[in-house]
C-alpha cells in the first residue's frame, strides 16, 4: 500500500473510531470543566470583545484577559459566530483528532533512510495512536489537546520531510502554533530542537518556534503586564508543588486552590482565579511564589512529590474521582500497561540508533520534565503519547518470531 493511500486509510479508520466513540459516549451534554472556558473565551471572540474570560457568576471579579491560550479559541470563533456552540466545537475536534493516526504514520516514515522507522513500525504506531483511549477521549471534547497534538506532530512531518534548510522554520512555526494552542507542548517542542538533525535545522527551529510566540507575548505585556504565555501557569504550578498534593491519597496529582490552601488564613477568594485584591498578573505571580516556597523548604520532601509526579504520569490507573473511575482504571491497565512495557524494550533498541528515533525520545523526555515541574496525569501525558506508541511499535516488531523476515525489523525492505 503506498504511502498516500495509507494516511488516507488511517485518517478514515481513526474518525470512524471516534465517530463510533461519539455515538456511544454522547457529544452533546452541556460543557464540562476546561470546556466551560474555552466555549466562553470563543464567544468573547466572535462577538468581537477579543480573549476575555469571565468568572463564574458567584464570582465576583474582573474578566481575564490571559488566562488561557489563544490558538484554540481563534480556531473555534468562526464556529460560534455563525451560531454553533459547543457541541459544533466538539464536532471540529474529532476531525482534529482523526489527524493524528495519519500525522504520526508520516512523522515516523519521514526523513532519510536511516533516519525513518520501519513501515510496520509506523503503521502500527498509527493504528494504535487512531484507538488510542485518552485521545480518542480527547477528541470528542471541546479542549486544546486534538488542535495542539496535530500541529506537533505536523512539526515534526515537515521536520523530517524536507531535508533542505527551510524544513527548520516551517517546523518551528507549527510547533509554535501547538505551543499557542496547549503551553505544556513547550518543553517536549523546544526537546525537537536538539535533534532537530544539525545545529543549524535546530536553531532555526528553535527561533521560529520562539519567534511565532512573540506576537502574543508581547500582546500580554500590553493588556495584562507580563510576557507569560497564560496567567493559569502559577495555580498549575502550586497545585501540583504543594502539601496537599504530597500528602494526597495518590500524591502528584494536580490539586485545586481549594484545597491547596485549606488550612491557610489567606485562601484566594477567586478559587482558581486567584485573589481580588491582587489582579490577573499578581495573583499568578503569587500561587507561584507560593509553590516555590513550598518546593524549596524541604527538598527531600520535593525530591519525594517529584518521584509520585514521575510514577502518576505513567499510571495506567488515573485514580479518578469521577463516577466512571473504574472503567478508567479497567482500559488503563488494558492499553497502557502493555505498552508501557514494550516502549521499555523499544527504548533499548532505540537508543542504539539516535538518528532513527531521536525525536520520539526527545519528545518523550520534554514531556517528563514538564510533569516533574508541574503534575503527572494522563492529559500531561498527551505530547509523549505518539512516542510511547512508536517504541512500542519497535519493541513489538523486534521481539523474536521464527517466521518474520529479517526486513521486517530493520526496514530495509
Amino acid at each position: 500500500m503506498s504511502n498516500r493511500r495509507t494516511v488516507v486509510v488511517l485518517f478514515v479508520l481513526a474518525l470512524a473510531l471516534r465517530a463510533v466513540a461519539a455515538l456511544a459516549l454522547g457529544i452533546d451534554g452541556p460543557p464540562v470543566e476546561d470546556e466551560r472556558g474555552y466555549r466562553l473565551l470563543t464567544q468573547s471572540v466572535a462577538t468581537g470583545d477579543g480573549l476575555r474570560l469571565p468568572l463564574p457568576e458567584h464570582l465576583d471579579g474582573p474578566d481575564r484577559r490571559a488566562f488561557r491560550a489563544p490558538l484554540v479559541p481563534l480556531v473555534f470563533a468562526p464556529i460560534a459566530m455563525v451560531g454553533g456552540d459547543v457541541v459544533a466545537m466538539r464536532l471540529l475536534n474529532l476531525l482534529l483528532g482523526a489527524l493524528g493516526a495519519p500525522l504520526l504514520f508520516l512523522a515516523l516514515r519521514g526523513g532519510t533512510l536511516h533516519a525513518r522507522a520501519p513501515p510496520r513500525v509506523a503503521l502500527l504506531a498509527a493504528l494504535a495512536y487512531a484507538a488510542w483511549p485518552p485521545h480518542l477521549y480527547l477528541s470528542l471534547r471541546a479542549l486544546s489537546e486534538p488542535l495542539s497534538q496535530a500541529l506537533l506532530l505536523g512539526s515534526i512531518v515537515a521536520l523530517h520531510a524536507f531535508q533542505r534548510r527551510h524544513s527548520g522554520p516551517l517546523a518551528g512555526v507549527l510547533a509554535g502554533l501547538s505551543v499557542l494552542a496547549r503551553p505544556s507542548a513547550l518543553i517536549p517542542a523546544l526537546a525537537v530542537a536538539l535533534v532537530a538533525g544539525g545545529r543549524r535545522r535546530g536553531v532555526l527551529y528553535a527561533l521560529a518556534l520562539l519567534a511565532t510566540l512573540v506576537p502574543w507575548s508581547l500582546r500580554n505585556v500590553m493588556v495584562v503586564g507580563t510576557p507569560a504565555l497564560t496567567t493559569n501557569s502559577g495555580v498549575t504550578l502550586v497545585g501540583g508543588n504543594s502539601q496537599s498534593a504530597f500528602d494526597a491519597p495518590w500524591p502528584g496529582k494536580w490539586k485545586a486552590p481549594a484545597a491547596v490552601y485549606a488550612t491557610v488564613d489567606d485562601a484566594p477568594d477567586l478559587d482558581m482565579w486567584g485573589w481580588s485584591r491582587l489582579g490577573e498578573t499578581a495573583s499568578d505571580a503569587r500561587f507561584r511564589s507560593d509553590a516555590l516556597t513550598w518546593g524549596t523548604a524541604d527538598l527531600g520532601r520535593l525530591a519525594e512529590l517529584t518521584f509520585h509526579k514521575l510514577l502518576r504520569l505513567f499510571d495506567p490507573d488515573p485514580h479518578s474521582s469521577k463516577p466512571d473511575a473504574a472503567t478508567k482504571a479497567r482500559i488503563g491497565w488494558l492499553s497502557l500497561g502493555p505498552v508501557l512495557l514494550l516502549a521499555l524494550l523499544g527504548l533499548l533498541r532505540a537508543c542504539r540508533e539516535p538518528r532513527r528515533w531521536g525525536t520520539w525520545i526527545a519528545l518523550l523526555a520534554g514531556t517528563v520534565v514538564t510533569a516533574l515541574m508541574f503534575y503527572g496525569d494522563t492529559r500531561m501525558r498527551t505530547c509523549a503519547d505518539p512516542a510511547l506508541l512508536a517504541l512500542a511499535a519497535a519493541g513489538l516488531v523486534s521481539l523474536p518470531v521464527p517466521w518474520r523476515k529479517s526486513t521486517d525489523v530493520d526496514g530495509s525492505g
